[in-house]
């Protein structure tokens, strides 16, 4: 079996971005000091939470993508797998971004990588139902 460039980038985006959740959630709660930094580690924790658990989502559209024959099933999974990979981006970089003190400019970032998210299994419940069509 031949492994694509998105695939290999995919895995490879996923790999860093388990790796960068369970490290920031570390650093959330053994760097930081819980009083005065409770809001950041209340961010922070839910960045990463919804990091690890969509790079997992990304390892499995990266499988999927290669599995259909093509067709509306496929390009499901592929705007599924590029949804989560934008949302890993907007939601969790925004997340982090607030928590470590940027600018509140990147506020209206978060909810855009939501949708992302939601987008991305909205499409991966479209590949299952539009099957190798």
């Amino acid at each position: 079996m031949i492994v694509s460039l998105r695939q290999r980038l995919w895995l490879a985006f996923a790999g860093v971005s388990g790796a960068a959740a369970v490290a920031a959630e570390a650093f959330a709660r053994h760097g930081l000091d819980p009083d005065a930094d409770a809001h950041a580690i209340q961010l922070i924790g839910i960045a990463s939470h919804y990091q690890g658990f969509h790079a997992l989502a990304l390892i499995v559209a990266a499988m999927l993508a290669e599995r259909f024959d093509g067709g509306l099933a496929r390009g499901a999974v592929l705007v599924g797998g590029w949804a989560f990979a934008a949302g890993l981006v907007l939601f969790c970089g925004g997340l982090y971004g607030i928590a470590f003190g940027a600018t509140p400019s990147l506020t209206p970032v978060v909810p855009i990588g939501g949708t992302a998210f939601i987008f991305g299994w909205l499409a991966l419940a479209a590949a299952g139902i539009l099957g190798n069509r």
